[in-house]
């Protein structure tokens, strides 16, 4: 699936697209779904499915009907004090991320 999606939309490619832009930082996304945006979707697409058999395979591999006793949610809370880790960056906006990608003297600006 990663080889086909990076066939689809080239990571180098998403990386020009967003370095070339010559617009506001708001625009940014509009372009970038104009140019990338039906392919978006069927990586995404792809993707949904592949994790969709992997958990359902890991479920019944793992007698997940026998075993588990509960399947109540997690809050948010309880899940990012799990899987959370501080020091990566933010999921932000198209329009926000160059600040964070490129702060001073970190060697990406």
């Amino acid at each position: 699936m990663m080889r086909q999606t990076f066939k689809s939309i080239p990571p180098r490619r998403i990386v020009e697209e967003f370095g070339n832009f010559d617009g506001k930082p708001a625009e940014r996304a509009k372009h970038l779904w104009s140019q990338f945006g039906k392919k978006t979707i069927a990586n995404m697409q792809s993707g949904a499915h592949l994790l969709a058999v992997l958990w359902e395979s890991a479920w019944e591999k793992g007698k997940g009907d026998t075993k588990v006793t509960s399947v109540k949610a997690l809050t948010e809370k309880q899940a990012m004090k799990i899987c959370a880790d501080p020091d990566f960056i933010p999921s932000v906006s198209i329009s926000r991320i160059g600040a964070l990608l490129s702060k001073p003297g970190d060697g990406t600006g």
